[in-house]
C-alpha cells in the first residue's frame, strides 16, 4: 500500500516527516535492540567454547592422573619380580656364573626404575597442572599420531672435532724461529 500522493498542504508534508521521523527512530531501535542480540549472542558462544575448552582440559587432566596410577602399579609389580628374580638368579650364580650379569641388571632396575617413575609421574602431573592453566594443549598426542614419535638418536660427526698431528711436525716449526 503506498500513501497518498502529497498535494503541497504542510499539514500532509508534516505528517509525512512525522511518519519518516517514526520509521527512521524505529529502525535505529531494531539495529541498536539487533547489535545487542548479537554481542549477547557472540559472548554467549565465547562463554560456550570456553566451557568445553575447561572440559577437555579436565578430562585430559583425569587421564594423565589415571597414567600416573597405573605407572605407578605397574612399577610395584615390576620392583616385586624384580626382587623375586633378583633372588632367584643370585642363587644360581654359584651354579653358573653368567648368571651374575642378570643378578646385577635386576639389582639396577631395582634400584632405578622406582626413582625414574617417581620422575616421570612429577613430570606427568606437571603437565596436568599446565594443560589445567591453559599453557599446554588441551589434548593428548596419542601414540599412533606422528607427533608422539620418538626422535632419532643424533648422528655423529663425520668429521672429528679434533685435528691431530704429528708433535715432531709441529716441535720442527717452533725450533726453527
Amino acid at each position: 500500500m503506498s500513501p497518498p500522493p502529497i498535494d503541497g498542504d504542510d499539514a500532509e508534508l508534516d505528517r509525512a516527516e512525522a511518519a519518516l521521523r517514526a520509521a527512521q527512530d524505529r529502525s535505529a531501535t531494531l539495529k541498536a535492540a539487533l547489535t545487542e542480540v548479537d554481542q549477547q549472542l557472540e559472548a554467549l558462544e565465547r562463554t560456550k567454547a570456553e566451557i568445553a575448552d575447561r572440559k577437555v582440559r579436565a578430562e585430559t587432566a583425569a587421564e594423565i592422573e589415571l597414567l600416573v596410577r597405573e605407572l605407578t602399579q605397574v612399577g610395584a609389580e615390576f620392583n616385586s619380580i624384580a626382587a623375586r628374580l633378583s633372588e632367584h638368579t643370585a642363587r644360581a650364580v654359584p651354579v653358573v656364573f653368567d648368571a651374575l650379569g642378570l643378578d646385577k641388571f635386576m639389582a639396577i632396575c631395582r634400584a632405578e626404575v622406582p626413582a625414574a617413575l617417581e620422575l616421570v609421574s612429577k613430570l606427568l602431573r606437571a603437565h596436568a597442572d599446565a594443560v589445567v592453566a591453559g599453557t599446554a594443549s588441551a589434548e593428548l598426542p596419542r601414540p599412533d599420531d606422528g607427533t608422539a614419535q620418538v626422535p632419532a638418536p643424533a648422528q655423529p660427526p663425520k668429521e672429528p672435532h679434533f685435528k691431530y698431528s704429528p708433535v715432531k711436525q709441529s716441535l720442527k716449526g717452533l725450533i726453527a724461529r
